[in-house]
């Protein structure tokens, strides 16, 4: 987050006791987790909280387990690896005293504070973001618009990450080394960044990392290899890279569509969220993000049926003549 965003942000106790007595412990911090007082507090299952996908909880169970919301809005505890994998995180923060300017405090219509984008050099990490496609192979819809995610900044440009996977399922190569001169560099990637114009691309390559990552290991190990590249795929470890609500759930939970717009995912798929590739690998297999969002650790490289997920940087200075860069209303470059 930015320094002025962060600055907003105070001191706060949160409970982490079991779930039946959650204050029982209490530890003082900027940024935590949800307690299941808060969750029962706010009526539970029938309740906003409640998404229909399983997320972790601050507090533990008992004396041995963790706690979690699970998929089906109850708490549970953790058993397994397996379901730990499948849990998300949601942050809880104290803020300051703000002004808003804007909204009404609806899911499609969040307040809004003074903050508001006008060009690429204040956009924040996980805002959306619409950007012309000169091609006309159907990757980006009827509207040969492209909607990204901003997965990161820094002072020359954003990297952003398709909302969503091209159409064509394909492999990678021969190997899980990834390079420029890999099959899915030149039949997809390649053609994909020939369809974004030079006014919005970033004029020169950028990092991706392409060290390999571990199970629970640090996501951070990945940045000990490194591609030079104007494109690539999305990287363990960054913000927002995977799926933004597991769509894959949501032919079975129909709420988890009020969180985001199906029209701002690209070529979305309503039997589910296929598997798409990252530029990681773990030995001679690639790490994938699954129908679920998760990271899955082995898979062949040579298989046919991964999707393709684009990343992309563009220039810091680019102008927005509309949007609020939320997932329903997207900035629009000029």
């Amino acid at each position: 987050m930015d320094s002025s965003i962060q600055n907003n942000i105070l001191d706060n106790t949160f409970n982490i006791g079991t779930y039946t007595d959650v204050d029982s412990m209490t530890i003082t911090q900027r940024i935590g987790l949800l307690d299941a007082k808060q969750y029962e507090r706010a009526n539970g299952i029938d309740s906003f909280l409640d998404i229909e996908d399983s997320f972790w909880l601050g507090n533990r169970y008992d004396l041995s387990y963790l706690s979690v919301i699970d998929s089906s809005g109850d708490i549970s505890k953790y058993i397994d690896e397996d379901y730990a994998l499948a849990s998300g995180v949601r942050v809880v923060v104290k803020i300051t005293d703000i002004t808003i300017t804007d909204g009404d405090g609806t899911l499609v219509n969040s307040f809004r504070t003074r903050h508001k984008a006008s060009n690429t050099n204040d956009i924040q990490i996980g805002e959306y973001i619409n950007v012309p496609y000169n091609k006309d192979d159907g990757w980006c819809g009827d509207d040969n618009v492209c909607t990204f995610r901003v997965v990161s900044k820094d002072e020359d440009s954003i990297k952003v990450v398709l909302n969503g996977n091209l159409l064509h399922t394909f492999s990678i190569g021969s190997t899980s080394d990834i390079t420029t001169n890999s099959i899915v560099y030149e039949v997809l990637l390649n053609p994909f960044l020939a369809g974004i114009s030079d006014l919005y691309k970033y004029d020169g390559n950028q990092t991706f990392y392409i060290g390999e990552y571990l199970e629970n290991a640090n996501y951070k190990d990945v940045q000990n290899k490194t591609l030079q590249a104007d494109i690539g795929l999305p990287v363990i470890g960054e913000m927002f890279s995977g799926n933004d609500i597991d769509v894959g759930l949501m032919k079975d939970a129909p709420k988890l569509e009020s969180f985001t717009d199906l029209n701002t995912i690209e070529n979305f798929d309503s039997f589910g969220s296929p598997m798409y590739s990252t530029m990681n690998k773990i030995g001679e297999f690639i790490n994938i993000i699954d129908s679920k969002g998760n990271i899955a650790t082995y898979w062949y490289p040579t298989t046919n049926d991964l999707r393709i997920r684009p990343a992309i940087y563009l220039k810091s200075d680019l102008t927005f003549t509309g949007g609020n860069g939320t997932a329903q209303s997207p900035y629009i470059l000029q």
